[in-house]
């Protein structure tokens, strides 16, 4: 299953060792959630993002402090329309983790508007 998920990663134009990363952390905080964070994540870059928000969400309530998810969940609802509700999980991503990337996030979906 790992060698597939590699495969489904590289093809979409991922960071094998920044996705390593993100499930590390997610596994000490909600083991049982990496494999749908996998699931959510492929769901999104085939841009199936209702079934991808879903599974975020799915995780999120697992973890509900991890971040990345969130992120990509902001991500899912920018996608779909839902602009306030990215806005929302941007900023709460952000309020977790002031880092590089959710900084970035919440500047593209403010933007998108």
């Amino acid at each position: 299953m790992l060698c597939l998920h590699q495969a489904v990663a590289a093809k979409s134009g991922r960071d094998l060792v920044q996705e390593k990363k993100y499930e590390t952390q997610l596994n000490a905080i909600a083991p049982g959630q990496v494999e749908t964070f996998r699931a959510a994540t492929e769901a999104y870059d085939n841009h199936h993002y209702a079934e991808a928000a879903k599974l975020f969400e799915t995780v999120l309530a697992a973890a509900p402090q991890y971040d990345t998810a969130m992120r990509r969940l902001a991500y899912c609802h920018l996608q779909m329309g839902q602009h306030a509700e990215a806005v929302r999980l941007a900023e709460s991503a952000l309020s977790l983790n002031r880092d590089e990337e959710n900084l970035s996030a919440l500047a593209y979906v403010l933007s998108e508007n």
